[in-house]
């Protein structure tokens, strides 16, 4: 299994066997739109769906990578929240979303 994170920090990898977490850099601008989770040790931050989505998509192109929406869940995200969200990205990240939107890849 393997999880993404995002940071202002430096990246950084931890592997197991069976478990993987990259911790990938973000600006500080972008460092938002999450919400946080206590457990009995300790808390945690985690994303929107709209925003876990734009992250993703900014994190592929930073890389090279074209994002493929095909393989994609979009009912938890609100079509409307995405939009205004899109809107602090930059115009790369933007346009694969009005792509995606074109393509009705999200529900209305």
């Amino acid at each position: 299994m393997a999880l993404t994170c995002v940071t202002t920090g430096k990246p950084k990898k931890y592997r197991t066997q069976e478990f993987s977490i990259t911790f990938r850099t973000i600006s500080k601008r972008l460092f938002w739109g999450f919400f946080e989770k206590q457990t009995r040790y300790s808390k945690y931050a985690i994303a929107e769906p709209e925003k876990a989505l734009l992250d993703w998509i900014y994190l592929c192109l930073q890389t090279g990578v074209t994002p493929s929406l095909d393989e994609i869940e979009f009912k938890p995200v609100n079509k409307q929240k995405l939009i205004k969200y899109a809107d602090k990205y930059p115009g790369t990240v933007r346009n694969v979303v009005t792509h995606s939107l074109a393509f009705e890849h999200f529900a209305a």
